[in-house]
């Protein structure tokens, strides 16, 4: 689950989601995490977190387990961030276009650091929820 932790509040659920992408450290959402996601995305020009979320920092817990802090960051902003963030969509999140993605740093993207990649893969390969290449999921 995604957790803000600020105030604890649960974002998205286990429930929420309905597969890992493996190739894109992507979240695949399914239809009740797609409508939770998009409630926190502004489509006045582009789209984007809304300002509530920007720069917050969520915690990533599946399992009981932590598997990593980091912000919730924009795509499209013009200053950099170290850590672990989760970008917001650039397009309208579909049932074609259902992924929220992890990456490292911004704007120059590092791979994931193992021990949380290792996480994120134990858990969803127990859970028969990984997959390799991005197909729509809902």
């Amino acid at each position: 689950m995604i957790i803000l932790v600020d105030n604890s509040e649960a974002l998205l659920t286990d429930q929420d989601i309905s597969a890992f992408n493996n190739a894109e450290n992507a979240l695949i959402l399914n239809e009740s995490g797609i409508e939770k996601w998009k409630a926190y995305l502004g489509y006045d020009d582009i789209p984007k977190l809304s300002d509530g979320l920007y720069s917050k920092e969520f915690m990533i817990k599946f399992g009981g387990e932590e598997i990593c802090q980091g912000k919730f960051w924009s795509s499209v902003s013009s200053f950099s961030t170290i850590g672990v963030i989760i970008t917001d969509a650039t397009l309208k999140l579909d049932k074609s276009f259902n992924c929220i993605y992890f990456q490292n740093n911004y704007p120059v993207n590092k791979p994931l650091d193992s021990a949380i990649k290792s996480k994120l893969l134990k858990y969803f390969e127990t859970h028969n929820l990984i997959i390799k290449d991005y197909t729509a999921r809902v």
